[in-house]
């Protein structure tokens, strides 16, 4: 797995995306 990129949202959560695979997530 390679690096994961995570940013934070207005509603605290946490919004990652992988650059080399079609998906990403929210928590």
């Amino acid at each position: 797995m390679g690096p994961w990129f995570c940013t934070s949202t207005s509603a605290g959560n946490l919004s990652c995306s992988h650059p080399s695979a079609p998906m990403s997530s929210t928590w």
